[in-house]
């Protein structure tokens, strides 16, 4: 489950214009080393489900000193663990040695497997991440005597409590995130509004997107992004032209657009005017959303908008 930030390569477009006054169509052409502390139980007799008590088999990470901020850690006992008994007490994973502050993040159960997934950042800075560069983290496993212990489907515990340590690498680490598709670029997995969503002949006509508080524009990736590679430089918001007072943006059969800014009708803003918008990158290792708000809280009337 490792994987890495990339940027995207090329230049896509999304586009949007307005039908009529206070409304809008969608048009979008997407143009050091550690030491584990203790990693096993001891006791119990068989194996498996008939295990008296829980054992770690393995947790993948320990004693590693070169951990991305996006890596998934992963707990391996010898019997499947009940869901219910897995949270941020019984599996602790805390910055610094000396049990520091808890990381956010979740867990998911499958059988007996248990991953952690960190919060990945959606600020150039980091600060938003459930990892950090260069710091240690240890994890606490809780097990026998404590109430709150790792329990499988029978309801037996984890043997005993077990710490292990692990290191994350620096920030000028070039692999500080690992790819999560290697050797593949980002690309456009959908937006909202929708790419075409207003067709250029008539009457095969979309419902308009409406101009109202609480537009924005969500773009959904392929992968997960470096945050320091969003920003006003590489995600363009513009308007290029307002459409018709009567009849807004509505082109004849014959006028399909020739480049990504133009419908063929409407009056060119000269020139394309910003739309300015507050970003908002939220990923997790499934899903990578860019959220555009405009800072009026609203899309420009009847207007012909690019991204």
């Amino acid at each position: 489950m490792a994987r890495k930030s990339r940027r995207l390569s090329g230049r896509d477009t999304l586009r949007f214009g307005a039908t009529a006054v206070r409304s809008m169509a969608a048009l979008v052409v997407l143009g050091s080393s550690l030491t584990a502390l203790g990693c096993g139980g001891g006791g119990g007799t068989g194996t498996g489900d008939t295990l008296k008590g829980v054992v770690l088999v393995d947790f993948l990470q320990a004693a590693q000193d070169n951990v991305p901020l996006n890596r998934t850690l992963e707990f391996r006992f010898s019997s499947a663990i009940d869901p219910n008994s897995v949270n941020p007490d019984s599996i602790q994973v805390r910055s610094g040695a000396l049990f520091g502050s808890q990381v956010f993040g979740k867990f998911i159960i499958q059988g007996s497997t248990v991953f952690f997934e960190p919060k990945l950042p959606g600020l150039c800075d980091l600060s938003d991440g459930g990892f950090q560069p260069n710091i240690d983290y240890r994890v606490t496993l809780v097990g026998s005597p404590e109430e709150f212990a790792i329990r499988n489907l029978a309801g037996e515990p984890l043997q005993s409590t077990i710490n292990a340590l692990f290191h994350t690498r620096l920030i000028t680490d070039p692999q500080l995130f690992e790819d999560q598709i290697p050797s593949t670029s980002p690309t456009v997995v959908s937006t909202t509004p929708v790419d075409e969503a207003y067709p250029q002949a008539p009457p095969a006509i979309s419902a308009p997107v409406m101009v109202q508080q609480g537009n924005t524009v969500v773009i959904t990736f392929s992968e997960n992004l470096n945050p320091c590679t969003v920003n006003e430089n590489t995600v363009l918001f513009f308007q290029y032209a307002t459409g018709d007072v009567t009849n807004g943006f509505v082109p004849n059969a014959d006028q399909t657009p020739s480049t990504p800014t133009s419908w063929g009708s409407g009056t060119a803003t000269t020139p394309a005017r910003r739309v300015r918008s507050t970003f908002t990158l939220s990923q997790d290792q499934l899903t990578t959303k860019l959220t555009l708000t405009p800072v009026f809280g609203e899309f420009p009337d009847n207007a012909l908008l690019v991204v």
